[in-house]
């Protein structure tokens, strides 16, 4: 049977000429029956503030989702993002590949032509015990190095029931975990119970946007501390076999190579680039990633790139870290960042437990057309600033 092919727009519209241009480009994907169908998951009221684009959704009969925007606020919209996605993938129905995109970010390229008409390894590699979790691979743009499931969110395709796995509306991964981004709210939850990432994920940092030093700190520690390896190897480990590079080169040429840890800590090694001129982590952008590093004459880079490889073919190879080896890990973590979300208050011979810190960024909203023009006001800004810094490169 073969599986039908849809491009499904979630969220917000903001700019109507972008995201026009998006909708010409995939009625021509269409009309070359490279695709089957167009669909947008969007708020109630929101396409009717874009005429044109309304116009061009009624002329080419594309599908249209509204509903209404919950009241529930978690980090960067993750709750409204998968709000949206959810009923988009139902629409969507089943047999079908999906490409995700967004109205008004990510690039509509012609190598999205190419990921449609199969160019590229989909076969899941559970070779060495690995689990099957997914049915193919899952297309990505690129993913932050050393920061599990740190992946890119905006845009992704794969097998429909391979998409809905990445929605989550567990609050269990707000309250209990650090600082998870919103792109770790998509990406962890299918690879919870695989090594050591649900200890890890109790002190996660996430990435240092306004201390630069803090970055530098958590990129050395991989190659110096052993759990910090080995998770990041796991990870490593998991892209490799889940997860497809859309922008993949079609060949690439292994140097001899004289990489160093700082080389790929500030992204300057194919395969990987820096996040920006301003924030010093290493993003992942090619499925060859693992090869630019295999000839290091660093000893560090050696035993990362040896320790993935050796997870890769065996899933055993994952250490299991003891409850002593973790606070040993919290501790030495702990001597670069503030890892506190407990206050211990001994009084009376009682022990009293305070813990503070991660419901906060749960809110509830009140939607009225001031907050909408105040939320959208300042997602404006927050793209404009990281526009600024990408153009630092």
């Amino acid at each position: 049977m073969i599986k039908r092919k849809k491009i499904l727009f979630t969220g917000l519209i903001r700019n109507e000429g972008v995201f026009l241009d998006k909708l010409i480009k995939a009625a021509n994907l269409k009309s070359e029956n490279v695709i089957d169908d167009v669909i947008l998951s969007t708020w109630e009221g929101e396409i009717q503030k874009y005429p044109k684009v309304r116009k061009f959704f009624d002329d080419n009969a594309f599908q249209l989702i509204e509903s209404s925007q919950p009241n529930l606020k978690l980090q960067g919209h993750v709750f409204h993002q998968m709000k949206t996605l959810s009923y988009g993938l139902d629409i969507c129905g089943e047999e079908c590949y999906v490409y995700k995109m967004r109205p008004d970010l990510g690039s509509f390229d012609e190598n999205i032509k190419c990921i449609f008409e199969g160019s590229y390894e989909s076969q899941v590699e559970i070779a060495g015990g690995w689990p099957q979790l997914f049915n193919e691979r899952v297309v990505i743009e690129s993913a932050v190095a050393f920061h599990p499931f740190y992946i890119n969110d905006i845009q992704f395709y794969g097998d429909v029931e391979d998409l809905k796995k990445l929605i989550n509306f567990d609050l269990f991964f707000e309250v209990h975990y650090s600082k998870l981004a919103p792109e770790q709210f998509f990406y962890f939850k299918n690879f919870h119970d695989i090594g050591n990432f649900r200890k890890y994920f109790r002190v996660n940092q996430g990435i240092h946007h306004n201390d630069d030093s803090k970055n530098l700190v958590h990129g050395s520690l991989v190659f110096q501390d052993p759990f910090l390896m080995q998770l990041i190897a796991s990870y490593w480990a998991i892209l490799s076999k889940y997860f497809y590079f859309r922008k993949t080169p079609a060949t690439f040429v292994r140097k001899q190579d004289t990489t160093t840890s700082r080389n790929i800590i500030e992204g300057d090694v194919p395969g990987f680039r820096k996040l920006s001129k301003k924030i010093t982590t290493p993003i992942i952008n090619s499925q060859h990633f693992s090869e630019y590093i295999a000839r290091s004459s660093e000893h560090n880079v050696n035993l990362l790139f040896n320790m993935y490889n050796d997870i890769r073919n065996d899933y055993s190879a994952i250490h299991p870290y003891s409850v002593e080896e973790i606070k040993r890990f919290y501790k030495d973590y702990g001597e670069h960042f503030n890892l506190n979300s407990r206050k211990d208050i001994h009084q009376n011979g009682q022990n009293h437990f305070k813990v503070y810190g991660h419901n906060l960024r749960i809110q509830q909203l009140e939607i009225n057309d001031y907050t909408e023009e105040l939320e959208k006001q300042i997602s404006f800004m927050r793209r404009k600033i990281q526009e600024l810094s990408a153009s630092d490169l």
